[in-house]
């Protein structure tokens, strides 16, 4: 969906900057920060150009060594580096486990995504862009405080994790095109 991949990029690298070890990880988080934020003049909604598997391949390359550079600092890094990445894993989850539940392949393309299923409710791109952007900096902001208050950060995550996935029935296979 036009800007969602490179916004919600755009907040978890901003968040992985104070995750990760190595100066060249932050680096590349900063290089990639700024590459998002101009590619997303011209993505923004309505998009002119679209990013391709490539692009979100390279995004999530990036994302996950970034993770991995987090691993050498200390076990609180770390899990904050995955609370930051979150909306990701639930939507990867939540995507294959709802497929699975349906009889279809886990890896089988769908258009139910978080992002989708909010496109559904919200009926409008930009205003799921924000939204996702919003959900992407809350999940942000709670890595980023993990690191100084552990208990209340992993709570939050975890309701915030359970209230999306029943708010926006995430284990429900609403895709009418794939169904036939």
């Amino acid at each position: 969906m036009d800007g969602v991949c490179a916004i919600t990029s755009t907040i978890a690298a901003f968040g992985l900057i104070w995750t990760v070890t190595f100066p060249n990880d932050k680096y590349y988080l900063i290089s990639l920060i700024g590459s998002l934020l101009a590619y997303l003049i011209f993505n923004f909604p309505p998009a002119k150009i679209f990013m391709g598997d490539m692009g979100s391949y390279t995004i999530g390359a990036i994302l996950g060594v970034s993770v991995i550079s987090s691993f050498s600092k200390s076990l609180s890094h770390t899990i904050a580096a995955l609370i930051i990445l979150s909306p990701f894993f639930l939507d990867t989850f939540t995507s294959m486990t709802r497929r699975v539940l349906a009889g279809k392949s886990p890896f089988e393309g769908d258009r139910d995504h978080i992002y989708d299923k909010l496109q559904k409710r919200l009926k409008d791109k930009r205003k799921t862009f924000f939204t996702m952007a919003l959900i992407s900096s809350i999940f942000c902001l709670l890595g980023i405080l993990y690191i100084k208050y552990d208990k209340l950060s992993l709570f939050l995550t975890g309701f915030l994790m359970t209230i999306l996935t029943i708010k926006l029935s995430l284990l429900k296979y609403d895709n009418k095109e794939t169904e036939n």
